[in-house]
């Protein structure tokens, strides 16, 4: 045989293909894989419609109390990383201040609002908290979406948790739905506009919410905000508890701890420290005589003189 027919049969055995006994067993193997795969998915939505059908009102306890920590991881205010400026009004309040302002300081000229009553003293704008009461708790995060373009929005959204009235809605009186107002239009606006937002549902037949607020001096969780003896524009740790009723007239009751996501920084010390280090800088330079070398810890500083 020579070597053109040994190519010419080996051409011919590949031609043939797979025999119909291979088929088979591929068409098989893929049938059992395909039933496994099946099985796996409608076992998994089935279990799914279970836990959703008898365990609904958890599930929707949860994703409000969801709702709540990732707004609340997100809570924005520059006294994160600075410090609010104190001017000759309130210089003498209680609270953590910042360096205190020169006679005619810029910073002193700021109008406040009532979404932000302060100002830090880096000139940026601090927004306010508010808790009206023990189940009102009212912020700005940096959480928002924007769904449109060219609409006035940011990353920035004003975001209310309170509780509101059920209509003709509840098995018992005095339950109350927790709700949740968000104003992401115009952040920056002078005053609140609530009633012009439509409140999102999140929990219905509520008994109880209360807000608690981490006082950092006593070591301890407040009733308010008013209660802290710590600055009122700034909270890093908050806990909610949670009061409601299920179908079956059954109470339950939660309690979550949040965080903001935030590392801890004591802005307070930071800045004293800076300002002490940049009087003695100027105190050095204001005696100094002829021309040595600057040890300054702050070489850039003009001089005021």
């Amino acid at each position: 045989m020579t070597e053109s027919d040994c190519k010419r049969q080996r051409l011919a055995l590949d031609a043939q293909g797979f025999t119909l006994l291979e088929v088979l067993i591929a068409i098989t193997l893929l049938s059992l894989l395909m039933l496994g795969v099946y099985s796996l998915v409608n076992s998994s939505a089935i279990t799914r419609e279970h836990t959703l059908s008898e365990d609904k009102e958890f599930v929707e306890a949860e994703t409000a109390l969801y709702r709540l920590e990732t707004d609340f991881a997100l809570l924005y205010t520059p006294l994160l990383y600075t410090v609010r400026h104190m001017t000759k009004a309130n210089q003498n309040s209680n609270g953590p201040s910042g360096s205190e302002p020169p006679k005619d300081s810029a910073l002193d000229k700021y109008e406040t609002t009532e979404r932000f009553p302060y100002i830090s003293n880096k000139a940026i704008p601090i927004p306010a908290l508010m808790n009206d009461d023990k189940s009102s708790f009212a912020f700005l995060c940096s959480g928002n979406k924007r769904n449109f373009e060219s609409v006035k929005e940011s990353n920035f959204a004003w975001v209310k948790y309170t509780l509101k009235a059920m209509e003709g809605e509840s098995n018992e009186p005095g339950l109350m739905a927790l709700v949740r107002y968000h104003l992401p239009l115009n952040p920056y606006s002078q005053e609140f506009d609530w009633p012009s937002a439509s409140p999102s549902v999140l929990l219905k037949n509520v008994k109880s919410l209360t807000f608690q607020f981490w006082d950092p001096q006593r070591k301890n969780f407040v009733d308010s905000l008013k209660a802290t003896n710590s600055d009122q524009s700034l909270i890093r740790i908050l806990k909610v508890v949670l009061e409601w009723v299920d179908k079956n007239q059954a109470d339950h009751k939660i309690e979550r701890i949040f965080r903001i996501t935030w590392p801890l920084f004591d802005t307070v010390k930071d800045d004293a420290e800076y300002n002490k280090a940049l009087q003695q800088s100027r105190t050095t330079k204001n005696g100094a005589e002829g021309s040595g070398p600057n040890t300054s810890p702050f070489p850039n500083e003009p001089n005021e003189d």
